[in-house]
């Protein structure tokens, strides 16, 4: 039982990986996508143990670092750090009314994109707070809607 379960999320998060890195183009809006793995990693994030949710956001963070990742390990850092972080949450029930959720959507979503930024600007001349109000708050908000829908 437990194989098929583990096999099923397996072929979810592939999915949604593939989708990230390919389709998800066609509905951005001025270079901003949703991000569906970690919409899905949420999803698990909700039902599972903190240190599974911590794993699978490393091995599906790891696996968009290997398909088209600038830096390898970035996502694997940012999904990681999301999938403690979702999980913490739920270990201390805050996911029980859905105006929690969608805030812990949002927070989930900044996080990733403060820990992605933040490596991401180090020490390359890019300004790290114009990238967190540029891209991840308009990010945050439409991975959001994406999520709530």
């Amino acid at each position: 039982m437990k194989f098929i379960e583990y096999l099923k999320e397996s072929i979810f998060f592939i999915v949604a990986i593939i989708i990230q890195s390919t389709i998800i183009d066609l509905i951005k809006i001025k270079d901003i996508k949703p991000d569906l793995v970690l919409l899905l990693l949420i999803h698990y994030g909700v039902k599972k143990p903190q240190y599974y949710t911590t794993i699978l956001g490393f091995f599906s963070g790891f696996i968009q670092d290997l398909i088209g990742g600038s830096f390898l390990g970035l996502f694997a850092l940012a999904k990681t750090v999301s999938g403690f972080f979702i999980n913490y949450f739920q270990r201390i029930g805050k996911f029980k009314e859905v105006h929690s959720y969608i805030l812990v959507l949002i927070l989930t979503c900044i996080l990733h994109d403060i820990v992605f930024y933040f490596i991401y600007t180090f020490d390359t001349g890019l300004d790290f707070l114009d990238m967190i109000l540029r891209y991840s708050i308009p990010k945050s908000i439409y991975t959001s809607g994406v999520g709530i829908i």
